[in-house]
Protein backbone atom coordinates (compact mmCIF):
# COMPACT_ATOMS: atom_id res chain seq x y z
CA UNK A 1 0.00 0.00 0.00
CA UNK A 2 2.79 2.46 0.85
CA UNK A 3 4.57 1.63 -2.39
CA UNK A 4 1.32 2.04 -4.33
CA UNK A 5 0.55 5.40 -2.81
CA UNK A 6 4.00 6.95 -3.07
CA UNK A 7 4.44 5.75 -6.64
CA UNK A 8 1.01 6.42 -8.12
CA UNK A 9 -0.96 8.75 -5.88
CA UNK A 10 1.43 11.36 -4.51
CA UNK A 11 1.87 14.04 -7.19
CA UNK A 12 5.50 14.74 -6.29
CA UNK A 13 6.50 11.13 -6.89
CA UNK A 14 5.17 10.48 -10.40
CA UNK A 15 8.64 9.60 -11.68
CA UNK A 16 9.61 7.43 -8.72
CA UNK A 17 10.81 3.91 -9.41
CA UNK A 18 10.04 1.21 -6.85
CA UNK A 19 13.35 -0.61 -6.53
CA UNK A 20 12.69 -3.07 -3.71
CA UNK A 21 9.29 -4.00 -2.31
CA UNK A 22 8.86 -5.10 1.33
CA UNK A 23 10.27 -8.48 2.32
CA UNK A 24 10.31 -10.51 5.52
CA UNK A 25 13.66 -9.08 6.61
CA UNK A 26 13.12 -5.61 5.13
CA UNK A 27 9.50 -4.54 5.66
CA UNK A 28 9.86 -1.24 3.85
CA UNK A 29 9.70 -0.18 0.21
CA UNK A 30 12.66 1.57 -1.44
CA UNK A 31 12.51 4.11 -4.25
CA UNK A 32 14.87 6.05 -6.45
CA UNK A 33 13.77 9.67 -6.67
CA UNK A 34 14.11 12.93 -4.81
CA UNK A 35 13.94 13.11 -1.04
CA UNK A 36 10.59 11.94 0.34
CA UNK A 37 9.43 14.58 2.80
CA UNK A 38 6.84 14.60 5.56
CA UNK A 39 4.15 15.94 3.25
CA UNK A 40 4.68 13.03 0.85
CA UNK A 41 4.33 10.55 3.70
CA UNK A 42 1.15 12.12 5.05
CA UNK A 43 -0.29 12.28 1.56
CA UNK A 44 0.53 8.59 1.05
CA UNK A 45 -1.41 7.71 4.19
CA UNK A 46 -4.31 9.93 3.13
CA UNK A 47 -4.41 8.43 -0.38
CA UNK A 48 -4.56 4.96 1.16
CA UNK A 49 -7.97 5.89 2.53
CA UNK A 50 -9.13 6.81 -0.96
CA UNK A 51 -7.81 3.53 -2.38
CA UNK A 52 -9.68 1.64 0.34
CA UNK A 53 -12.95 3.30 -0.66
CA UNK A 54 -12.36 2.42 -4.32
CA UNK A 55 -12.08 -1.30 -3.46
CA UNK A 56 -9.35 -1.79 -6.02
CA UNK A 57 -8.92 -5.55 -6.67
CA UNK A 58 -5.64 -7.40 -6.14
CA UNK A 59 -5.19 -9.37 -9.34
CA UNK A 60 -2.69 -12.25 -9.44
CA UNK A 61 -0.98 -12.81 -12.79
CA UNK A 62 1.46 -15.49 -13.93
CA UNK A 63 4.00 -14.20 -16.41
CA UNK A 64 7.08 -15.50 -18.18
CA UNK A 65 10.50 -14.12 -17.42
CA UNK A 66 10.70 -12.67 -20.94
CA UNK A 67 7.40 -10.83 -20.54
CA UNK A 68 8.48 -9.46 -17.17
CA UNK A 69 11.72 -8.12 -18.62
CA UNK A 70 9.71 -6.35 -21.30
CA UNK A 71 7.15 -5.02 -18.80
CA UNK A 72 9.75 -3.62 -16.39
CA UNK A 73 12.32 -2.47 -18.94
CA UNK A 74 11.81 1.12 -17.74
CA UNK A 75 12.99 0.13 -14.24
CA UNK A 76 16.62 -1.01 -14.09
CA UNK A 77 16.18 -2.29 -10.54
CA UNK A 78 13.34 -4.64 -11.42
CA UNK A 79 15.31 -5.88 -14.42
CA UNK A 80 18.22 -6.79 -12.14
CA UNK A 81 15.92 -8.61 -9.72
CA UNK A 82 14.23 -10.55 -12.53
CA UNK A 83 17.56 -11.61 -14.03
CA UNK A 84 19.19 -12.53 -10.73
CA UNK A 85 16.34 -13.91 -8.61
CA UNK A 86 13.86 -15.59 -10.95
CA UNK A 87 15.02 -19.07 -11.91
CA UNK A 88 11.70 -20.52 -13.10
CA UNK A 89 9.97 -20.17 -16.50
CA UNK A 90 7.10 -18.25 -14.88
CA UNK A 91 6.51 -16.22 -11.74
CA UNK A 92 3.72 -14.12 -10.26
CA UNK A 93 3.00 -10.42 -10.19
CA UNK A 94 0.12 -8.60 -8.51
CA UNK A 95 -1.81 -5.72 -10.00
CA UNK A 96 -3.74 -3.23 -7.87
CA UNK A 97 -5.12 -0.13 -9.49
CA UNK A 98 -2.38 1.49 -11.59
CA UNK A 99 0.49 -0.39 -9.90
CA UNK A 100 1.87 -3.79 -10.84
CA UNK A 101 4.79 -5.38 -9.02
CA UNK A 102 6.61 -8.64 -8.40
CA UNK A 103 4.98 -10.52 -5.52
CA UNK A 104 4.31 -14.11 -4.45
CA UNK A 105 1.15 -13.21 -2.52
CA UNK A 106 -1.44 -14.05 -1.45
CA UNK A 107 -3.48 -10.88 -0.87
CA UNK A 108 -7.05 -10.12 0.08
CA UNK A 109 -9.51 -9.66 -2.78
CA UNK A 110 -9.54 -5.87 -2.86
CA UNK A 111 -8.43 -2.74 -0.99
CA UNK A 112 -11.86 -2.48 0.64
CA UNK A 113 -10.62 -5.15 3.05
CA UNK A 114 -7.96 -2.73 4.26
CA UNK A 115 -9.41 -0.66 7.06
CA UNK A 116 -8.14 2.92 7.14
CA UNK A 117 -8.73 5.26 10.03
CA UNK A 118 -7.46 8.53 11.50
CA UNK A 119 -7.03 10.11 14.88
CA UNK A 120 -6.67 13.81 15.74
CA UNK A 121 -2.89 13.73 15.90
CA UNK A 122 -1.69 11.22 13.35
CA UNK A 123 -3.03 9.80 10.14
CA UNK A 124 -2.56 6.06 10.40
CA UNK A 125 -3.66 2.92 8.64
CA UNK A 126 -5.37 -0.08 10.14
CA UNK A 127 -4.58 -3.02 7.90
CA UNK A 128 -6.34 -6.38 7.92
CA UNK A 129 -4.84 -8.20 4.95
CA UNK A 130 -2.67 -11.30 4.92
CA UNK A 131 0.52 -11.71 2.93
CA UNK A 132 3.27 -14.32 3.00
CA UNK A 133 4.99 -12.59 5.91
CA UNK A 134 2.44 -10.07 7.20
CA UNK A 135 0.37 -12.87 8.77
CA UNK A 136 -2.10 -11.33 11.23
CA UNK A 137 0.34 -8.96 12.95
CA UNK A 138 0.01 -6.03 10.56
CA UNK A 139 -3.27 -4.41 11.63
CA UNK A 140 -2.23 -0.94 12.80
CA UNK A 141 0.53 0.95 11.05
CA UNK A 142 2.07 4.38 10.76
CA UNK A 143 4.77 5.73 8.45
CA UNK A 144 7.53 7.05 10.71
CA UNK A 145 10.32 8.38 8.50
CA UNK A 146 12.21 8.20 5.23
CA UNK A 147 15.97 8.00 4.76
CA UNK A 148 18.63 7.39 2.16
CA UNK A 149 19.92 3.91 1.40
CA UNK A 150 22.02 2.17 -1.23
CA UNK A 151 21.00 -0.51 -3.68
CA UNK A 152 21.80 -3.85 -2.02
CA UNK A 153 23.63 -1.95 0.72
CA UNK A 154 26.61 -1.11 -1.51
CA UNK A 155 28.04 2.38 -1.04
CA UNK A 156 29.10 2.62 -4.68
CA UNK A 157 25.59 1.74 -5.94
CA UNK A 158 22.61 4.00 -6.61
CA UNK A 159 21.21 6.08 -3.77
CA UNK A 160 17.60 5.23 -2.88
CA UNK A 161 14.89 6.52 -0.56
CA UNK A 162 13.74 4.04 2.10
CA UNK A 163 10.35 4.43 3.76
CA UNK A 164 10.01 3.18 7.35
CA UNK A 165 6.89 2.34 9.31
CA UNK A 166 5.80 0.64 12.49
CA UNK A 167 2.94 -1.81 12.98
CA UNK A 168 0.95 -3.27 15.87
CA UNK A 169 -1.68 -6.02 16.25
CA UNK A 170 -4.42 -3.45 16.89
CA UNK A 171 -5.03 0.33 16.78
CA UNK A 172 -5.10 0.58 20.57
CA UNK A 173 -1.46 -0.47 20.81
CA UNK A 174 -0.56 2.04 18.11
CA UNK A 175 -2.16 4.83 20.13
CA UNK A 176 -0.27 3.70 23.24
CA UNK A 177 2.99 3.79 21.27
CA UNK A 178 2.24 7.33 20.13
CA UNK A 179 2.09 8.49 23.75
CA UNK A 180 5.11 8.19 26.02
CA UNK A 181 6.50 9.91 29.10
CA UNK A 182 8.95 12.72 28.41
CA UNK A 183 11.51 14.26 30.76
CA UNK A 184 13.18 17.21 29.07
CA UNK A 185 16.81 18.31 29.70
CA UNK A 186 17.74 20.54 32.63
CA UNK A 187 19.25 23.24 30.42
CA UNK A 188 18.45 24.73 27.03
CA UNK A 189 20.31 26.78 24.48
CA UNK A 190 19.41 30.46 24.62
CA UNK A 191 18.10 30.26 21.03
CA UNK A 192 15.27 28.01 22.24
CA UNK A 193 14.48 30.39 25.10
CA UNK A 194 14.34 33.23 22.57
CA UNK A 195 11.96 31.26 20.36
CA UNK A 196 9.62 30.59 23.27
CA UNK A 197 9.78 34.25 24.35
CA UNK A 198 11.08 33.53 27.86
CA UNK A 199 14.57 34.93 27.27
CA UNK A 200 13.26 38.41 26.64
CA UNK A 201 11.36 38.46 29.96
CA UNK A 202 13.20 36.15 32.39
CA UNK A 203 16.86 35.99 31.34
CA UNK A 204 17.98 38.33 34.16
CA UNK A 205 16.60 35.89 36.75
CA UNK A 206 17.98 32.70 35.17
CA UNK A 207 21.21 30.87 35.92
CA UNK A 208 23.14 31.33 32.65
CA UNK A 209 26.49 29.94 31.48
CA UNK A 210 28.49 29.48 28.29
CA UNK A 211 29.22 26.15 26.58
CA UNK A 212 31.47 26.19 23.50
CA UNK A 213 30.68 29.86 22.88
CA UNK A 214 26.94 29.18 23.07
CA UNK A 215 24.75 30.67 25.80
CA UNK A 216 22.72 28.18 27.88
CA UNK A 217 20.41 28.51 30.85
CA UNK A 218 19.03 26.18 33.54
CA UNK A 219 15.32 25.90 33.08
CA UNK A 220 12.91 27.47 35.59
CA UNK A 221 9.97 26.28 33.47
CA UNK A 222 9.22 23.47 31.00
CA UNK A 223 7.57 25.42 28.19
CA UNK A 224 10.54 25.67 25.76
CA UNK A 225 10.88 21.88 25.68
CA UNK A 226 7.24 21.66 24.70
CA UNK A 227 8.00 23.84 21.68
CA UNK A 228 10.32 21.09 20.46
CA UNK A 229 7.80 18.34 21.18
CA UNK A 230 5.14 20.26 19.31
CA UNK A 231 7.31 20.84 16.25
CA UNK A 232 8.61 17.28 15.80
CA UNK A 233 5.81 16.53 13.31
CA UNK A 234 3.42 18.45 11.02
CA UNK A 235 0.53 20.10 12.87
CA UNK A 236 -2.80 21.71 12.05
CA UNK A 237 -4.94 24.17 13.99
CA UNK A 238 -7.53 21.40 14.44
CA UNK A 239 -5.23 19.74 16.99
CA UNK A 240 -5.21 22.73 19.33
CA UNK A 241 -5.25 22.98 22.25
CA UNK A 242 -2.58 20.36 23.06
CA UNK A 243 -1.62 19.60 26.66
CA UNK A 244 1.77 18.19 27.67
CA UNK A 245 2.86 16.66 30.97
CA UNK A 246 6.61 17.02 31.65
CA UNK A 247 8.16 15.69 34.84
CA UNK A 248 11.47 17.51 34.40
CA UNK A 249 13.41 19.23 37.19
CA UNK A 250 13.03 23.01 37.47
CA UNK A 251 15.60 25.44 38.88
Amino acid sequence: MVADDLKENVPLQKEAKVSMAPTELKPWPEFIQKRIDMWDRLMAEYKAELAQKDKQPFERLEMTKEDLLEMFKYNEFKVRIIKEKINTPKTTVYRCGPLIDLCRGPHVRHTGKIKVSFNSRHMYLTLSFCDIWYSSIFKAMQITKASSSYWEGKADAESLQRVYGISFPDPKQLKEWQKFQVITPNMYNSKLWETSGHWQHYSDDMFKFEVEKEQFGLKPMNCPGHCLMYSHQPRTHNELPIRYADFGVLH
